[in-house]
């Protein structure tokens, strides 16, 4: 909720309000493309590796 003094340099306008703020977030593309790219690299990292991660799994199974 914005003052009454920054009607117009802070104001979202009415079509442009969602209800919560996710949404708005979402709606924006620039912040919509920096989640993607982000949520890509946070894949990339806890993708498993095939083999490699298949022999690390069976090297802690040996341990115990």
């Amino acid at each position: 909720m914005e003052s009454p003094t920054e009607f117009f340099s802070a104001r979202i306008r009415k079509k442009d309000r969602k209800e919560t703020i996710v949404q708005e977030l979402l709606a924006d593309k620039e912040s919509r493309d920096y989640y993607k790219k982000k949520y890509n690299e946070i894949q990339e990292r806890s993708v498993s590796g095939g083999k490699k991660w298949y022999k690390k799994m069976q090297e802690r199974k040996k341990r115990r």
